[in-house]
C-alpha cells in the first residue's frame, strides 16, 4: 500500500508540473500572438494616421508647441514696467528727480553713465531687464553731458 501511495503521489506531481508547464508555454504563446496583433493593428493605424491627406495632427502639434514657446519666451522676455515716480520731470529725454538725478523713460530706475568715455551723453537704465539707452540732447537736438543739463535746468 505505501508503494502505491508513492507511485501515485509521483504520478499526480508530474501531470501537475506537465499542466503548469504546458500553462505557461500556452500563456507565452497568447501573449506573444496578442502583442504581436495588437502591434500589427497599433503600426497599421499609425501607418494610416501618417499617410492622411491632411495631416490634421501635424498641425495640432506644431501648434501646441508654438503656443507653448510664445507663453515661455512671454515669461521670460517680458518686462515689467513700473510707472515713474510723479515727483519726476521729464528734461532733455530723461526723467530727472528732486536731487538732479536722471531717471529711465521706461521704467524711473536711475542711469547709469556709457561704459564709452568718448560720448558722455549716453547713459543706460541700471535694471539689466530694461536696459534702455538715453542720449541727453537739447532742444536744438544737440548732445550734451549730464552737468551741462543740470545747469541747462537751473536756468530754466
Amino acid at each position: 500500500m505505501k508503494n502505491l501511495f508513492k507511485v501515485y503521489l509521483k504520478k499526480v506531481f508530474s501531470d501537475l508540473h506537465s499542466a503548469i508547464l504546458g500553462i505557461i508555454v500556452a500563456a507565452l504563446i497568447l501573449g506573444a500572438g496578442g502583442i504581436w496583433i495588437f502591434s500589427k493593428n497599433l503600426w497599421i493605424l499609425l501607418k494610416t494616421t501618417m499617410l492622411l491627406p491632411t495631416p490634421l495632427w501635424v498641425t495640432t502639434i506644431f501648434l501646441a508647441l508654438f503656443v507653448l514657446a510664445y507663453i515661455y519666451l512671454k515669461n521670460k522676455t517680458s518686462i515689467p514696467l513700473s510707472t515713474p515716480d510723479p515727483e519726476y520731470h521729464e528734461e532733455f529725454h530723461v526723467y530727472w528727480d528732486k536731487n538732479n538725478k536722471m531717471r529711465c523713460l521706461n521704467c524711473g530706475k536711475p542711469l547709469k553713465y556709457s561704459s564709452s568715455d568718448s560720448d558722455p551723453s549716453i547713459f543706460f537704465c541700471s535694471d539689466p531687464r530694461c536696459n534702455s539707452k538715453h542720449i541727453l540732447k537739447d532742444k536744438r537736438g544737440k548732445k550734451i553731458s549730464e552737468q551741462e543739463a543740470i545747469d541747462l535746468m537751473k536756468t530754466i
